[in-house]
């Protein structure tokens, strides 16, 4: 069994890729932190996660607002409503590291494989930031082997 595979399980490995079991082990993490976290917010984080795409296309503040309004569980005040964007952005980037041009690179230091890097940094930075959730140190211990 390699490392990769234990730190991840042998159900997530079985031997292939460590870069693809890596991207399977974080999401699971960053769902946890959301569903954690995004429950002090939201009534249905999911539904808030799928609505939030109107958002990115519309981000004027008259928007931003009616969004909340629909899907805050209590009257949040200004840094709750950072803070339940910023959770939302970590899900908008969870879902980018799954970006179809991001599969089909034979280097990781490609730009294709950069770009998902960037994505999952990108999302472990908000989780620390939000929740005060540390992902990264494991995470980089996990890469190192990828």
């Amino acid at each position: 069994m390699t490392a990769v595979a234990g730190a991840l399980g042998d159900e997530t490995n079985n031997g292939g890729d460590p870069c693809e079991s890596l991207l399977d082990w974080l999401p699971d993490r960053l769902t946890e932190v959301y569903e954690d976290a995004g429950s002090r917010y939201f009534v249905d984080v999911w539904a808030a996660r799928d609505e939030y795409f109107g958002v990115m296309r519309d981000r004027s503040a008259a928007n931003v607002k009616h969004f909340l309004s629909r899907h805050q569980r209590d009257e949040l005040s200004e840094l709750e409503k950072v803070d339940a964007l910023r959770l939302l952005e970590m899900q908008r980037h969870s879902l980018l590291m799954f970006a179809s041009c991001g599969w089909f690179f034979e280097q990781i230091s490609r730009p294709e494989g950069t770009q998902i890097w960037r994505y999952a940094s990108r999302a472990i930075e908000l989780a620390g930031d939000v929740a005060g959730v540390d992902l990264e140190k494991q995470f980089l211990e996990l890469l190192a082997f990828a």
